[in-house]
Parts: C-alpha cells; structure tokens; sequence
C-alpha cells in the first residue's frame, strides 16, 4: 500500500516509480512466497482505484519515455491480472473505464517497435477486456483501429523487421579472435530465431482482442 502511496503521490518522478514498482514486482512475481502474492496481488485488485493508479502511473511512464518504471510497471499488472486466468477480471472505478482505456491503447501504440514492451501491454489488454465496461471502453477510444494497423504491420513483415533490429541494436556482438563474444552472439541469433513464434502468439492475441 505504501509503495501504490509513493507511485499515487509522485506520478512524474520516475526514480521513485522504478523504486516502489521494483517491489510490488519482487512480491507479485512468479516464484514469489505463495501467501504473501497472493495477498498483496488482492491488496493491488482492492480497491479499484489501485488499479487505475497502476495504469495512469505506466501511462505516465509511457509519456515520458521512462522505459524502466514502465516495464516494471506493466510487469505487476500482468502478475496480478495474468492474461490466461479468465475468472480474474480487473476492476477500475465507476465512470473512469474510459481514462484507463485511453492510457492503456497509448501505450501498446506507442512502444509497437520494442517487443519487450509491447508483448506485456498487449497482454495487459486481453486481461482488462474481459471487464465488460472496460471492453466497450477500448471500443470507444478506438482500439478495434489500433489493432487492425498492428495486423496489417505484422502481415507486411514490419513488426519482424522492426523486432529483429531492436534485438540486434541491443545485443551487438564483436567475437574476437579468441572467440570472445561467441557466446552472446549465439543468444541473439536464438532470439531472433525464435522471434516468429512469439510474433504469432502476438497475432493470436490481438485477433482475440479484435
């Protein structure tokens, strides 16, 4: 509670976001002590203003180019409502689906070129749409559009492309003649080799969101 307090109260400062999100991410992650996720993963769920802060805090993080607090952030979100368990459904308060909507479509837009965020923001989507309030909030601020610009990338090869350059840029390798690097240069040469499995699950999810 007193970490959501500190996210709440400093929104546009993002040392304290990266701080406080690093441990609700320690609590909520799998693997974490059984009991205690579970109990803080409902204190996050109760009440539905918790939620929204989380969503403005990564929307905020978003604006503001804050790559750090916002994966952390999104990280918690998907912990605490996991994409595949359809009986957890999110909660936001009365009259304020739309906001959350809006933030949460800004995000997937804006970070479609980098998969290690986009692939959490997509997820976090099919989780909240399973609200009915939330699902004709993402109808309204125009997701159906957003998701159908994304397909269209992905069919065109775009988002592989794109993808594949990121991993490459982040992961550039000099193998010298003694064969250093040799072995992070096979780790990206998996990673973009299995770059097509997880672009497809991708696709899976966004044709169940449209």
């Amino acid at each position: 509670r007193t970490a959501v307090r500190a996210i709440y109260r400093h929104p546009t400062t993002p040392e304290i976001g990266t701080v406080a999100l690093s441990i609700l991410e320690f609590l909520v992650r799998e693997g974490a002590d059984a009991t205690c996720r579970q109990r803080v993963s409902a204190d996050l769920s109760e009440p539905p203003e918790r939620v929204l802060t989380l969503v403005n805090a990564a929307g905020k993080f978003s604006d503001g180019g804050h790559s750090v607090p916002l994966l952390s952030c999104l990280k918690v979100l998907n912990d605490v409502f996991p994409w595949w368990r359809e009986e957890i459904l999110p909660s936001l308060p009365d009259c304020r689906e739309r906001e959350a909507a809006e933030a949460l479509i800004n995000i997937f837009h804006a970070h479609a070129g980098d998969e290690q965020l986009f692939i959490p923001s997509l997820k976090i989507l099919v989780s909240f749409q399973r609200n009915p309030l939330m699902s004709r909030a993402f109808y309204e601020a125009g997701l159906l559009h957003r998701l159908r610009d994304w397909l269209s990338s992905s069919a065109a090869g775009e988002v592989r492309s794109t993808w594949s350059g990121e991993i490459s840029n982040k992961r550039k390798v000099m193998v010298g003649v003694n064969g250093r690097g040799v072995q992070a240069l096979r780790e990206a040469t998996a990673a973009i080799a299995a770059l097509r499995e997880r672009i497809i699950e991708c696709e899976a999810l966004a044709w169940e969101l449209v």
